[in-house]
């Protein structure tokens, strides 16, 4: 979801920052894997409409098309 990589903000952390819980209970006995997200990996992928969108992480690909170049973001909270 992106990152700050200057200024005051440089410590802008992603991922887990503390126990995993289902409800209020920690949850053990899981595995975490990393994904090789290089050019081959990426290139394999297969993008097609949904409808309704997928429930859940994912893969989603769109376009922008903007009047004029400037300062953007995308809102990821909903």
């Amino acid at each position: 979801m992106g990152r700050v990589n200057f200024g005051p903000e440089v410590h802008d952390r992603k991922g887990l920052r503390g126990p995993v819980r289902l409800g209020n209970q920690p949850l053990t006995g899981w595995e975490m894997y990393s994904l090789p997200l290089d050019s081959a990996q990426l290139g394999r992928l297969i993008f097609k409409p949904t409808s309704p969108p997928l429930a859940g992480p994912g893969f989603y690909r769109f376009e922008v098309h903007l009047p004029a170049v400037g300062d953007t973001f995308l809102d990821m909270r909903t």
